[in-house]
């Protein structure tokens, strides 16, 4: 084999080996973006599970809150809305295994009766409990609880949206932060209660041993002196109540309040993390992108070089084969290869160099 076709195939080999190692820089810059991801994944989820009793507390205070200022869910005079019964919430899947809705289970003897035989044949042909994933047919599930248990689920909602719309507004509780101050509200108030009587006796008492012991304790002005100061001290009890009654009102809103806001502070950090991992993923699948379009790139002008280089190269050595093997009359002198050129071979060379 000639030493051209040596370097030519070296030359390819070469291009070959370009392209490969462009290829692997590629895949690992692309495996070195798949672990980066997962780890932001990773912290969003920790980060999530970290806040989510926080954003827990803050709903459930939110929550509170919102009855407390009889604002409603659905917008609806005021009442909070009942959440619907649908032939999704017959099955209780959140534990893995089926559980019946304890709500309807313990409320409405239908569906308790078809519950229990559902379970019962279940357990009589397969040996376990009902579970997705163990193939448990989800929809014929609830499909045939509904038949079997004769549940009217519009009648049903009607009725218990009307029952929860009763019970709401029977309830003090109900919109108590946004109610006024009344009489009842002030007979209620026990330091009213408890210190008003206490303080009309001891003036009382006192305005008239004054009187009696000025001769006057029967007389007009007496009364009116009694008369006066139980108005006016009955004014600032009352008044004395009803701040009680503010301030009360105040430091229920401003905990439940504060629990709330500690609940949308967590919310907004978990969604500032996504939204930071969010970023960073699209920047790491940015960057495979551009790697697998660099390798690409790198790739076909590896090969291209090799190929090119290796075509050269063949076709130089076909040309020196051409200027050994060329020849004819007249001595020429020596060459630096050892043979002997004649003038006939130097034409030749010059012609393939397109020489004259």
């Amino acid at each position: 084999m000639s030493v051209g076709w040596v370097a030519a195939g070296a030359t390819l080999v070469s291009g070959y080996m370009g392209s490969k190692a462009a290829g692997d820089a590629a895949d690992a810059q692309a495996q070195s973006a798949r672990d980066a991801n997962q780890t932001q994944w990773n912290m969003f989820n920790q980060t999530q599970q970290t806040q989510q009793p926080w954003v827990d507390r803050g709903n459930a205070a939110g929550n509170r809150l919102q009855y407390l200022l009889g604002i409603s869910s659905s917008g609806s005079n005021g009442v909070p809305s009942y959440q619907p019964l649908t032939k999704a919430s017959l099955v209780d899947t959140s534990a893995g295994d089926w559980r019946p809705n304890a709500d309807l289970y313990a409320s409405d003897a239908g569906y308790r009766n078809a519950w229990d035989q559902f379970i019962t044949a279940h357990q009589q042909r397969f040996g376990d409990l009902p579970n997705l994933a163990k193939g448990s047919d989800l929809a014929a599930t609830q499909e045939a609880l509904l038949a079997n248990s004769g549940l009217n689920l519009d009648a049903l909602n009607a009725s218990r949206q009307q029952a929860t719309q009763q019970q709401t507004q029977s309830d003090p509780a109900y919109g108590s932060l946004l109610r006024n101050f009344s009489a009842a509200d002030l007979q209620n108030d026990p330091v009213y209660q408890s210190g008003l009587q206490f303080g009309l006796d001891e003036v009382t008492k006192g305005i008239n041993n004054m009187a009696a012991a000025s001769g006057s304790l029967l007389s007009g002005a007496t009364l009116k002196a009694l008369t006066k100061y139980g108005n006016d001290y009955a004014s600032t009890k009352a008044n004395d109540a009803f701040n009680r009654f503010q301030t009360q009102n105040t430091n229920t809103y401003n905990r439940l309040a504060g629990v709330a806001g500690t609940g949308q502070q967590a919310n907004a950090l978990v969604a500032s993390v996504g939204q930071n991992m969010a970023n960073n993923v699209s920047q790491n699948q940015i960057g495979v992108g551009n790697a697998r379009a660099a390798s690409a790139i790198g790739s076909t002008n590896a090969l291209t070089n090799g190929i090119s280089q290796g075509w050269g190269l063949y076709q130089g050595n076909q040309l020196y084969s051409k200027l050994l093997g060329g020849g004819g009359g007249g001595g020429g002198g020596g060459n630096a290869l050892g043979s002997s050129l004649p003038t006939e071979g130097y034409s030749g060379m010059y012609a393939e160099l397109g020489l004259k």
